[in-house]
């Protein structure tokens, strides 16, 4: 694995914006102090509407992503905290914040 290091929150959205649509990891703090983390994708379609969202994510520095579950049933979407983001690992290249 190749390590590498990030400082801002705009260099970290556009790593995360950079994997189009390849999968990645990624590991935040949550608003209530938990450490969540997962494997994610972006651009994915299912369960969209069309309505769009009714908020701007990059308002609130999160990004909304595809979480990939366990199993089928966990599935879902899930906002990615840019502030508080701890780690990454997009193509081998592991990042730490």
């Amino acid at each position: 694995m190749l390590l590498a290091t990030s400082k801002t929150i705009r260099e970290a959205t556009k790593l995360i914006q950079s994997t189009k649509g390849q999968f990645f990891s990624a590991a935040w703090i949550t608003n209530d102090g938990r450490r969540k983390e997962g494997l994610f994708k972006l651009g994915v379609k299912k369960y969209v509407t069309g309505r769009g969202m009714k908020y701007k994510p990059s308002e609130h520095n999160v990004i909304p992503a595809w979480e990939i579950g366990k199993n089928k049933e966990a599935d879902a979407y899930r906002c990615i905290n840019v502030k508080t983001l701890k780690y990454l690992k997009i193509d081998n290249f592991e990042y730490f914040f």
